[in-house]
């Protein structure tokens, strides 16, 4: 009898071990999953968040080049219609 009742616990033991083992496996299965999944998020956030400053970058700068531009071509049209104006005054008198 008393070899049965060891055989027994024996049994009942390894199957606790097994319950244990695969509640381990499967814990450390979904922490790993859940690192993954937050390591994926944080890169791809980072990812858009240096694209759109990339972008806003980008179109600072092309509209600043378009401003200067057209001060400089407005600039030189002016100075160009004074020079005219000034030399048919001065051919007038």
């Amino acid at each position: 009898m008393a070899v049965a009742v060891v055989v027994v616990v024996v049994e009942v033991l390894a199957v606790v071990l097994v319950v244990i083992v695969i509640v381990v496996v499967v814990v450390v299965v979904v922490v790993v999953v859940v690192v993954v999944v937050v390591v994926v998020v944080v890169v791809v956030v980072v990812v858009v968040v240096v694209v759109v400053v990339v972008v806003v970058v980008v179109v600072v700068v092309v509209v600043v080049v378009v401003v200067v531009v057209v001060v400089v071509v407005v600039v030189v049209v002016v100075v160009v219609v004074v020079v005219v104006v000034v030399v048919v005054l001065l051919l007038l008198l």
